[in-house]
C-alpha cells in the first residue's frame, strides 16, 4: 500500500498571509474567526496580525509599525522623523 502523506500543519503566519491575499480587507476579529473555523486552537495575536497587514499604499512587503517620535527627539538629527517636513 502507498504511504499516506502527512497533512502539513499551517502556522499562524502562513494562515494570515493566505487569508489576506484572498481578502486584504479582513480585520483581526475576522482572521481569528476563520482560524477557529479551520479547526485550529488558540488565537492569532494582534501583533502578529499587524506585521502581515498589507500596506495601505499598495507597496509590496510587510508593514512595520513604529511609535511616533517623542517630542524631545524632534530636533535630534540622529532620530528619523517622518512627521517633520
Amino acid at each position: 500500500m502507498a504511504k499516506e502523506k502527512a497533512k502539513k500543519e499551517v502556522n499562524r503566519s502562513e494562515f494570515i498571509r493566505t487569508a489576506l491575499t484572498k481578502n486584504p480587507y479582513l480585520d483581526l476579529k475576522q482572521i481569528n474567526l476563520l482560524w477557529t473555523k479551520a479547526g485550529h486552537t488558540g488565537e492569532i495575536s494582534r501583533v502578529l496580525f499587524y506585521i502581515y497587514l498589507p500596506d495601505p499604499n499598495g507597496f509590496l512587503g510587510e508593514v512595520i509599525l513604529v511609535d511616533p517620535a517623542e517630542p524631545e527627539d524632534v530636533d535630534d538629527p540622529r532620530v528619523l522623523n517622518l512627521d517633520k517636513g
